[in-house]
């Protein structure tokens, strides 16, 4: 694979532009770099790939005239083939600007991480750190709308302008006519949650299963609400960068009843427990029946490797349907979980 990479007036070449080439069916991706030509060549991925040219005050482009791997046209290169002429007219940025603060407003957070998340295709299409001032620059970026998050260990991930919902934030219109400046961040200082969940039927030194908890604020504030929390060894989990305030949490595992807490969560440690889960939910519906005994009778004295055994009715874990999950069954039986 070879071309050019030009500005955008078709004739100028740009030297020591990066032109990056990413598979579409694998993790592999080539770079090469132009020379004061703006030539490159690149040994080409076999199979679909998409290309990409990056320099130093242009604006980052997908071939062919592209602005995002998403809408980018996709190439393919067979074994001993060439492909020439894949060519890049780089344009003016539309660079954005800003700085962050701590809640205080007026301290500068240093090595916060800027992400610019473009509304039409989702996809990061730039990234800057702050500076010693908490200033930072977006320099790269081609003329569209964004969706600006600022995250750095021990803060608040925030999406510009004071949301935690990239829903609800509001959207930046950069422009390469002129810089976009003063999109500015104040972050929180966040929550870290050790929490401790047991499972019913299981030795809590044994067990690591994912739990999905749930976090509402009970101020009725935006919050990303959903995480799937994998345990320790020891049924140990942790959480960091909520905001300070009161929660209700609540988890479940997949064929558990779900436990629920109500809590009042200050910036730095927590430590939360959530009890001990009832098994005996087979068909994860938060309600242990009849239903969940049909599931563990179709299932009962397989082993993991038989085709009718079902991980679902196997309530402690230990690869067969026996006489322990009916017991853990028939102990929840006509219970009901946190809703």
């Amino acid at each position: 694979m070879s071309g050019r990479v030009k500005q955008a007036d078709g004739i100028t070449p740009i030297a020591s532009a990066a032109v990056y080439g990413y598979s579409l069916n694998s993790r592999w991706y080539t770079v090469a770099y132009t020379n004061s030509d703006g030539y490159y060549e690149s040994i080409a991925l076999q199979g679909p790939f998409i290309v990409s040219a990056h320099a130093p005050g242009f604006a980052l482009e997908y071939y062919n005239d592209r602005t995002s791997s998403i809408t980018a046209d996709a190439l393919n290169v067979t074994a001993n083939s060439d492909m020439p002429n894949i060519n890049f007219f780089l344009g003016a940025p539309a660079p954005i600007s800003g700085t962050v603060f701590a809640e205080d407003g007026t301290t500068p957070i240093e090595s916060t991480s800027i992400e610019a998340v473009e509304v039409m295709s989702g996809q990061v299409l730039g990234s800057a750190a702050t500076d010693s001032s908490g200033v930072y620059v977006l320099d790269s970026l081609p003329t569209g709308s964004y969706r600006l998050r600022a995250y750095r260990y021990g803060w608040v991930w925030e999406y510009y302008d004071g949301h935690y919902d990239a829903v609800a934030s509001t959207l930046v219109e950069a422009s390469a006519d002129a810089i976009t400046p003063n999109i500015d961040f104040t972050l929180t200082s966040g929550v870290f949650i050790t929490g401790t969940a047991g499972l019913e039927g299981h030795s809590n030194s044994t067990w690591k299963l994912p739990l999905t908890v749930t976090f509402t604020r009970e101020d009725g504030g935006e919050l990303p609400t959903h995480y799937t929390l994998y345990t320790s060894l020891h049924g140990v989990f942790s959480l960091y960068a909520l905001p300070p305030g009161e929660y209700r949490i609540r988890a479940k595992q997949i064929h558990t009843l779900a436990n629920a807490v109500t809590v009042t969560l200050h910036a730095g440690d927590n430590i939360v427990d959530l009890g001990t889960l009832r098994e005996g939910d087979a068909n994860n519906d938060n309600v242990v029946n009849i239903s969940d005994f049909s599931l563990l009778a179709a299932a009962f004295g397989r082993e993991f490797w038989h085709p009718e055994f079902d991980a679902r009715a196997d309530f402690n874990d230990d690869n067969i349907v026996n006489i322990a999950d009916f017991s853990l069954l028939a102990t929840n039986f006509g219970q009901v979980g946190a809703p």
